[in-house]
């Protein structure tokens, strides 16, 4: 057909078929295919060029065949589409900006807000990596940095991609859930903060990826000049692709995918794939998302704003932190926390106040409540390690919806330690029949805790299919007796 069209009767002088054969000869290609084959059905060759005619008539009965049938059924596609176009078409309904609000909130959330998440989220990942122990000859060595690369930018570069990555996680943790968000105005208002803010950055970053300062650091650009403009904004896009590339797996499959979240980073993405300091990295990340689809979930049901008014807002001037060694400081108070109260040492509130917030979505600041109330921070990590451990396997299982809060969320995210001490400890508290004094001490969370050097060991559920996983989780827990 195609040499039918370029009217080349030696199909050996077709050596190529690129754009521009393509584009020249579409139409004439598309005539051949729905027009002149559908006219031919039942081998009607008088309909046929008087070049494609011998050429069908050479070829096998089989393949005669075929050619009619699909023949056939393009003209019955074709007179089934001529009959739908003729139908009256429905009136589109009338559009109410308050009914479109309503249904996609996240399109209208004031963008200052969601800039102050990206830089709370900036803030943990820099603690975060920051505590990954890792000396500074480690870490030049896994990057690849030459000795020229001076120790500042390295910090330089912690700091970039602690910014890029943050507002990677806050934009794949709104498309699962609006899938119009990426190019609309809050997503372009942001993504302007992040530009806006790392401008030189860009530039410098792809330019040390390019030159060779990070050794077998490189990443896909072009190569002529590392001092070409276009060096900055190939990064620049790639950041802008990074969320949208993550979330194009499937939910089970995206603890494998995360790489796809760090292709806009210059040192967290090889960190990340080092088999020991990229798991405590990547159950950081695991947790921040656990940790904002709360906060995210909030602001839906806060003030929202249309793209006029969005033009009115302004930012913050954003707090430049104090420098400290080779890493930039952004260290808490509850960093340096550690506790020495056990679960069982506890007040019934505060026990009770603390398997809300985690299993019943109880709004508070946890870190202090935990910090005031003297319990073992390890205990309360563990706690948070079982709800992140529950949580991931049932969005997986799809009993629980991402980003979204139901109903039954606690009735699941317990379900799964069902014939355990610590299941029957919040159940007790939830259901009011819990007393003063209890008998869990809390040893085994201490176990599950995800430290500054050391991810949960829950983590490992992740790599295990479902049944697998749920009684991975369950046999770091001690069985309730009955």
């Amino acid at each position: 057909m195609i040499a039918d069209a370029l009217q080349i009767i030696n199909l050996d002088e077709i050596k190529r078929f690129d754009n521009d054969y393509f584009f020249d000869f579409w139409l004439k290609l598309r005539r051949l295919v729905y027009i002149e084959c559908q006219n031919a059905v039942a081998t009607d060759l008088a309909a046929f060029s008087e070049t494609l005619k011998p050429r069908f008539s050479a070829l096998s009965n089989s393949r005669k065949e075929t050619l009619v049938i699909l023949a056939d059924s393009l003209s019955q596609k074709q007179q089934k589409s001529l009959e739908k176009k003729s139908e009256p078409a429905k009136p589109a309904a009338p559009f109410d900006p308050e009914v479109h609000k309503k249904e996609h909130p996240f399109l209208y959330i004031p963008y200052p807000k969601l800039v102050s998440l990206m830089d709370e989220v900036t803030t943990l990942l820099l603690t975060q990596f920051k505590n990954i122990p890792i000396d500074e000859y480690e870490l030049r060595r896994l990057i690849g940095a030459k000795d020229s690369v001076p120790t500042t930018l390295l910090g330089s570069m912690a700091k970039f991609d602690s910014e890029v990555l943050a507002y990677a996680v806050v934009v794949a943790s709104i498309v699962p859930n609006e899938e119009k968000f990426v190019g609309t105005g809050v997503w372009k208002r942001i993504t302007e903060v992040l530009e806006q803010r790392n401008l030189a950055q860009f530039q410098r970053m792809a330019e040390a990826q390019c030159n060779g300062m990070l050794g077998d650091a490189k990443m896909d650009v072009e190569n002529a000049d590392p001092q070409s403009l276009s060096l900055g904004l190939n990064l620049l896009m790639v950041c802008r692709k990074a969320p949208s590339e993550y979330v194009k797996s499937s939910l089970a499959r995206r603890s494998e995918n995360l790489p796809a979240l760090f292709t806009g980073t210059v040192i967290f993405r090889h960190v990340l794939n080092h088999p020991k300091y990229g798991k405590l990295l990547a159950s950081s990340v695991r947790a921040i998302f656990q940790s904002i689809a709360r906060k995210l979930d909030e602001m839906t049901k806060g003030e929202l704003l249309n793209a006029e008014q969005q033009k009115q807002l302004t930012l913050e001037p954003t707090k430049v932190p104090k420098k400290e060694g080779i890493f930039i400081s952004y260290a808490t108070k509850y960093d340096s926390y550690i506790g020495s109260k056990k679960w069982n040492e506890l007040t019934l509130h505060e026990r009770k106040t603390i398997i809300e917030h985690e299993f019943n979505y109880k709004e508070m600041d946890f870190e202090e409540f935990v910090m005031s109330s003297g319990l073992i921070k390890l205990q309360a990590n563990g706690i948070r390690a079982l709800y992140v451990a529950s949580l991931m396997l049932n969005e997986r299982i799809g009993l629980i919806k991402p980003n979204v809060r139901g109903t039954k969320d606690t009735q699941h995210l317990l379900g799964i330690y069902v014939g355990t001490k610590f299941f029957r400890e919040a159940t007790g508290l939830l259901l009011d029949k819990a007393n003063e004094e209890t008998d869990y001490n809390g040893f085994e969370l201490e176990r599950l805790a995800q430290t500054n050097r050391t991810p949960s060991v829950l983590d490992d559920a992740l790599d295990l299919n479902v049944n697998e996983a749920r009684q991975f989780i369950i046999s770091h827990l001690e069985r309730a007796s009955s």
